[in-house]
């Protein structure tokens, strides 16, 4: 019984949900967007583990740095969420 109760403390603790809100609204004209020019991309993430983080960052402004954008033209995230860990990763594409 005892090794029961353990184990279900256990599962209990490793558990969870997760949620991810936004504070802004991203609209983009696309129309202004000429797909046929070569893009930098840079990239930005953010993770957590259990309930410890976020561990980095996923900003807009990271990202364009880690790419060596001067003007950024589309924005995308992707998030990861695995059974202990978690990634949010905010994606630019743009030019130098």
């Amino acid at each position: 019984m005892k090794k029961f109760l353990l184990i279900a403390g256990v599962a209990v603790l490793l558990s969870g949900c997760t949620t991810t809100a936004l504070n802004t609204v991203n609209q983009v004209n696309l129309g202004d967007v000429d797909f046929k020019d070569t893009f930098k991309v840079g990239e930005s993430c953010e993770r957590t583990f259990l309930i410890f983080g976020p561990f980095g960052s996923s900003s807009v402004v990271d990202a364009a740095k880690n790419a060596g954008l001067s003007k950024v033209q589309i924005v995308e995230q992707s998030y990861h969420n695995y059974i202990l860990a978690s990634s949010r990763c905010t994606i630019v594409h743009g030019k130098g």
